[in-house]
């Protein structure tokens, strides 16, 4: 059988928000972001993988999206790479809450974040039993 393997499709419970790449190359992607950290890079390990050929995008780690469950809020960080990261168009210096609707720009990659999850409602709010063989980060 010659015939190509179907990619695996991914499973993801529980998201908490996504990422959308709204302008540059691969306009039209998105991401679903668990709790926890979610790295941004260009390498095959990172949560949001932008590897649609913005070479100014670091492999590793360029900037990280943070839900924390407990205080109910994302963040956004920089990982310290060279080129900046900007939060609705200013340069990201330090991490900062991050909102819905909220642009992230690296290099010429423009992201539009997109919340599920906060005060209103959250994923630990109300778990059952039946939750509880789902990693929650």
């Amino acid at each position: 059988n010659d015939a190509p393997a179907a990619p695996k499709a991914k499973s993801v419970k529980f998201p908490v928000g996504w990422i959308v790449v709204s302008e540059g190359p691969g306009r039209g992607e998105s991401f679903p972001l668990l709790a926890g950290m979610s790295q941004i890079g260009r390498g095959e390990d990172q949560a949001i993988q932008l590897d649609f050929g913005d070479n100014s995008i670091s492999r590793s780690n360029h900037a990280a999206i943070v839900y924390d469950p407990d205080s109910k809020e994302f963040l956004l960080g920089h990982g310290g790479k060279s080129n900046i990261v900007r939060l609705n168009d200013k340069p990201l210096i330090s991490n900062e809450s991050l909102n819905s609707g909220d642009i992230i720009r690296i290099g010429e990659t423009v992201l539009r974040f997109v919340a599920l999850c906060g005060k209103s409602f959250n994923w630990t709010d109300g778990a059952t039993g039946e939750d509880e063989d789902v990693a929650i980060a």
